[in-house]
């Protein structure tokens, strides 16, 4: 498999064309291939899809839908045989200044009180493969929040504390590390950094 992509630091209001291109070489022909892509971003407050092209080869119909999470989805089959597969996207983006109304930056967790509410972001709070909530990461998160009511002034806590105790070390982990040895090493990667922060915020 071959990867490929390319991009810029965005600044407010740029525009920015993403290329991505993944390419799957078999050592025999294959058929009956399934793929599920997330490829094109979705549209917030603060960033705008301006342009969005999926090509896959060899040819075949892609379905464009929005999953459950909202997420921005195509699908493709290709029943025929083949040894290659190529997926390709062409994105174009515009990055917008992002703005916190005072409303929101003062809200706290009193507001996720309500039963209907909680029911709805329990799945985002659940340990998952490489992100578990253990005692030390709950006690460094206290640590850190106790004094903020605002949800937004826990989260910009937590995130200044990763930016300063940890350091960027390629090949320190893998794509496979748990947050725990990420925890304990302080160094990592992007999808590292992640991780602690997906884990403290839970």
């Amino acid at each position: 498999m071959n990867l490929s992509a390319g991009s810029v630091v965005p600044s407010p209001g740029s525009r920015l064309s993403v290329l991505h291109r993944t390419t799957f070489h078999y050592e025999s022909k294959v058929s009956d291939s399934v793929n599920t892509l997330h490829l094109e971003p979705r549209t917030f407050l603060f960033q705008r899809t301006v342009g969005a092209l999926v090509r896959v080869i060899p040819a075949t119909r892609v379905r464009r839908f929005t999953d459950l999470f909202q997420n921005i989805t195509h699908h493709f089959e290709l029943p025929q045989p083949h040894a290659n597969l190529e997926i390709e996207s062409r994105i174009r983006v515009q990055n917008l200044p992002l703005e916190i109304s005072r409303e929101a930056a003062g809200g706290a967790m009193q507001g996720y009180a309500d039963a209907s509410i909680r029911e709805r972001i329990w799945p985002f709070l659940q340990d998952s493969r490489l992100v578990s909530k253990t005692p030390e990461l709950w006690r460094q998160t206290v640590d850190l929040t106790n004094g903020s009511p605002a949800i937004l002034d826990k989260v910009m806590g937590v995130m200044n504390w990763i930016h300063r105790e940890f350091s960027y070390e390629t090949g320190a982990t893998t794509v496979h590390t748990h947050l725990d040895e990420v925890f304990a090493l302080r160094q990592g990667v992007c999808q590292d950094f992640t991780h602690v922060m997906l884990g403290m915020c839970r």
